[in-house]
């Protein structure tokens, strides 16, 4: 019997990639449609493990974008920079390196350091299609990139492309796909349902107000200890506890928390099962953009 998580894998996978695909027949884009890059455009993304399990989100936001004198714009994506050549329609990301060639057609090649001018990979588009993507048409260009050292290696990693959307999937050389997009905001037009919002497309919505770490209890505490917290909506957390001299002693918490309240209990052992000394430790809960921190006493 499959597990939940194959079924959310493979029902994603269904809708957001190959719902409605069929080749392309003949069909003009404009190529920048292919790399949305307005401000405040915004994604999110589930990410597998190459067996195939779901293990995190992540979520990526247009915090610059500049229209360059000679035309050309400039965007942080992300954290990273691109310039955008609206004449030649290539993507170069950071150091001038060839990322995209949007306007490049099945088959089409170019180079993409990624490196130095000694390190690089070759990109070919392999395919396109057409499908429905939040039940929107658009079109998808899929996009191998493989080190040419030595010639015959296979491709190290795969970008989707689609109109109107931009990258909505990655996938590795060896293992099953490694990202999705599970929503977007693209000109304030939400598509799909955005539950990762620890870039903040609206901050109001969501105040930190609404995220609480509760003080343990007990405490003091001889035995084991009760820990809980309440987040608003799905956001990546850890929750760790810290000695005195700032060094972790044991992580409780690692993985995407849905919205509502969690609880843990801390059994006062370290990441090796031995028991921790008593003394004052300080709990640390991150949870997107928010900390809070929480001082604990443990007595033997």
């Amino acid at each position: 019997m499959f597990s939940k998580y194959f079924i959310l894998r493979y029902f994603i996978l269904a809708i957001i990639v190959f719902l409605s695909s069929s080749k392309l027949s003949g069909q003009t884009h404009d190529p920048l449609s292919y790399f949305p890059h307005h401000l405040n455009n915004y994604w999110e993304y589930i990410h597998f493990d190459p067996n195939g399990l779901p293990f995190g989100y992540s979520s990526r936001k247009v915090d610059l974008d500049s229209l360059l004198a000679n035309g050309n714009y400039l965007v942080r994506l992300g954290g990273i920079s691109y310039n955008i050549n609206t004449t030649t329609y290539q993507v170069l990301q950071l150091g001038g390196t060839v990322l995209y060639e949007l306007d490049a057609s099945l088959g089409e090649w170019w180079y993409y350091y990624y490196h130095d001018s000694t390190h690089f990979s070759r990109a070919r588009v392999i395919d396109e299609y057409d499908m429905l993507l939040f039940s929107v048409p658009t079109s998808v260009k899929v996009i191998d990139y493989w080190s040419i050292f030595p010639e015959d290696s296979l491709w190290d990693f795969r970008h989707y492309l689609a109109t109107n959307f931009g990258l909505i999937g990655k996938d590795v050389e060896g293992a099953d796909p490694e990202s999705w997009i599970t929503c977007s905001i693209i000109e304030n037009i939400q598509y799909g349902n955005c539950m990762f919002l620890d870039i903040d497309v609206n901050p109001s919505s969501a105040p930190n107000d609404d995220f609480k770490l509760d003080q343990n209890y007990p405490n003091p505490f001889n035995q084991s200890t009760h820990i809980s917290f309440k987040i608003p909506r799905a956001v990546y957390v850890d929750l760790s506890i810290y000695n005195i001299l700032g060094e972790k002693v044991i992580t409780l918490v690692n993985r995407v928390k849905f919205p509502g309240r969690h609880s843990v209990e801390w059994d006062g052992l370290d990441e090796s099962s031995s028991e921790v000394p008593s003394g004052i430790y300080m709990l640390k809960l991150n949870a997107g953009v928010f900390t809070e921190y929480k001082k604990m006493i443990i007595i033997k």
